[in-house]
């Protein structure tokens, strides 16, 4: 069966906002085996996680397309089928080294053998702590997981893109109990968007 192709660059652009120097995004490409990925090539970062993961840092927004052009590319070197997502909200590269300090003086305190791989992985680690929520610059946006495929609209909705299963929609920090929102909506204050799939 041939897979499905979900392309929602243009749409999301736009909605990135770059604005203070250190402000970043995190590209995650995730090749999932409910969907029925097999790999082709396994790096380090693959072995750890068992939805098999790929991270890219944009810190401009020069750097979108080009950055989506090479995790597309290089998914495809990898994975039959992939999800590729960007954050909805910018983080901070000051709080993830702030945090980044903070986890290796505790590892370092308790004498924990996990230094050297957390040393040789470093790069890794990071752009994880820079997923993390704790990281998170401010709050541009709240992401709506919708589990329908049915047209849905709603006057605080700023973008409405398709995902394989539904919708994900972006509104701007709220609060949750005046958008009376269905059970098959799930709101979520620190997510990711779909940006491109082939699954």
């Amino acid at each position: 069966m041939k897979a499905s192709i979900i392309d929602n660059r243009t749409k999301i652009s736009p909605k990135l906002k770059f604005k203070t120097q250190e402000d970043v995004y995190i590209l995650l490409a995730m090749a999932r085996k409910k969907d029925g990925t097999h790999k082709k090539n396994i790096s380090s970062s693959d072995k750890r996680n068992p939805k098999y993961v790929m991270r890219r840092v944009l810190k401009n927004h020069s750097e979108f397309y080009p950055s989506v052009d090479y995790m597309i590319e290089e998914s495809r070197r990898r994975w039959e089928k992939f999800r590729i997502y960007i954050s909805v909200n910018p983080r901070s590269i000051h709080k993830a080294w702030f945090n980044m300090q903070i986890e290796v003086n505790n590892i370092l305190k308790a004498n924990d053998p996990r230094f050297v791989d957390y040393i040789k992985d470093f790069s890794i680690e990071m752009k994880s702590l820079l997923h993390s929520p704790k990281s998170k610059s401010r709050a541009e946006y709240f992401l709506l997981d919708i589990d329908t495929k049915e047209d849905y609209s709603n006057p605080a909705l700023e973008l409405l893109v398709p995902t394989p299963n539904g919708h994900h929609g972006l509104i701007k920090p709220c609060n949750p109990k005046e958008l009376h929102l269905p059970s098959y909506i799930e709101l979520k204050t620190d997510a990711m968007i779909l940006v491109y799939s082939n699954t």
